[in-house]
């Protein structure tokens, strides 16, 4: 059986195939349009955990700095 069949044949008109081809690359750039925001906001959530990252760190370290002089001034102080 051939599956090519007319216009004829199958009651639609070639401007119906537009029309579907059309809804199919309407749904895809929808789809696409979807994804490409998803992954934009991800891209975004990956760069803010990025910079929390770094401000912990950051904190941390003046954590540290700021034990160890009041370690050494009590130190310093008990010297005395």
């Amino acid at each position: 059986m051939n599956s090519l069949r007319s216009s004829a044949e199958t009651g639609h008109t070639p401007s119906d195939r537009v029309g579907r081809e059309q809804k199919k690359w309407g749904v895809r750039s929808r789809a696409l349009g979807a994804r490409l925001e998803t992954r934009h906001v991800n891209l975004a959530t990956h760069e803010d955990i990025d910079k929390l990252v770094e401000q912990v760190s950051t904190v941390a370290k003046t954590t540290k700095e700021i034990k160890a002089k009041i370690s050494n001034e009590v130190w310093d102080r008990q010297k005395q």
